[in-house]
């Protein structure tokens, strides 16, 4: 779902126009299949860098101590968490909080099996399984800059135990974490990205956080353009090393180097496509890149917004999927009436598709199994 997501707007981004764009995540043409299982196959060794597995010896079943008791109570609410209790943990003594809060990431690594199991025999619950979001959003709130290693150790981990924990916020959360914590370093940023084995979604974010700046600090733009000019341009001259080279990485860093209209670096991006490093069904070929860098205007929603730790709260209370419960419920009622509707009938009339095997790769173009994408919803 992240990826589909993501990989939707890249392609919105590209061919905003395009009738397809508005189509692709309901309507799916035997040709589109056909395009997308040969793409498959000619990516797919280049698509995924293999993360290093977390640390089993150092795995246990006991809760570790703190410093502060009310630190216990993250580990009791989920999103919904008293706004007082936040406030509480906030005004405790900054040092000794920050070292509970870390202490909180490395419990995330150290009950991964214990949670883990857990969820396998009970389900999930998600009070029992949200305080490494409640660690990452007070850290941020806090600026505990000091904190910026742990975060990225937390990153290092693979695709599994990351998406165990954090889901959806590591696509749509972490790189507000990252931009205030590493605002200043970088440095230390551009060397995790461009560290062997690091899982994909987490370099991206890491580099989404810099493409940010970007738009809350124009003077820093340049800064920026060439910090990413210096990832791609290492990628490019390490195009053999399988633990580095990841062509999803690649294709959405393409996706912000359109939004950042930094057309200096299209002979950079051309080679890059040459070479093969890019995952085209993400953002398309080179010359759709280029012609959306040099001739698709800014868009406001490129700049994406910022919270305090409330509003942080409330923006995903009210606006995701499975808290804001009203809404969820009229986009149903909206989709079952479009549906409906003589336009959409007779479209899936002329439209006759065949049936997709839940281990092709989907037809919307993620470059993911379908069973693992749209199939999933």
């Amino acid at each position: 779902m992240r990826y589909k997501k993501k990989a939707y707007e890249c392609n919105k981004l590209i061919q905003e126009e395009h009738p397809d764009t508005y189509k692709a995540l309901k309507y799916l043409t035997p040709e589109r299949i056909k395009a997308n299982i040969k793409r498959d196959e000619e990516e797919k060794t280049k698509r995924i860098v293999k993360a290093k597995a977390y640390d089993k010896s150092i795995q246990t079943t006991e809760m570790p101590e703190f410093n502060h008791p009310e630190i216990r109570q993250l580990y009791k609410d989920g999103m919904r968490i008293d706004r007082l209790d936040i406030k509480e943990i906030l005004f405790l003594p900054r040092s000794t909080l920050i070292n509970d809060l870390e202490t909180i990431l490395d419990d995330v690594v150290r009950r991964y099996e214990y949670f883990k199991n857990k969820v396998e025999k009970d389900g999930r619950v998600e009070v029992e399984q949200t305080f490494p979001i409640h660690a990452l959003f007070l850290l941020t709130e806090l600026n505990a800059t000091e904190s910026l290693d742990k975060v990225l150790q937390l990153l290092r981990q693979d695709e599994e135990l990351l998406g165990f924990w954090l889901g959806d916020y590591l696509t749509e959360e972490i790189w507000r974490t990252i931009y205030q914590l590493g605002n200043n370093e970088l440095k230390k940023l551009k060397d995790f990205v461009l560290e062997p084995n690091i899982y994909y979604c987490a370099r991206y974010e890491v580099c989404a956080a810099i493409v940010q700046i970007a738009f809350h600090e124009p003077e820093r733009k340049p800064e920026v353009v060439k910090w990413i000019k210096d990832v791609l341009k290492f990628l490019s001259n390490n195009k053999e090393n399988d633990d580095l080279i990841d062509s999803d990485f690649i294709a959405f860093t393409v996706c912000d180097i359109i939004q950042l209209k930094a057309t200096e670096l299209l002979p950079l991006i051309k080679t890059l496509f040459d070479n093969e490093l890019v995952s085209t069904g993400i953002c398309g070929d080179f010359k759709d890149v280029e012609d959306a860098t040099i001739n698709r205007p800014e868009r406001d929603f490129n700049k994406r917004k910022l919270f305090n730790i409330y509003d942080r709260y409330t923006h995903i209370l009210t606006t995701w999927a499975g808290y804001n419960e009203a809404e969820e419920e009229e986009q149903i009622d909206d989709e079952l009436n479009d549906y409906d509707s003589p336009a959409f009938l007779q479209e899936k009339t002329i439209n006759s598709e065949p049936k997709i095997g839940r281990n092709n790769p989907c037809p919307c173009g993620s470059g993911k199994k379908y069973k693992k994408c749209c199939g999933s919803k």
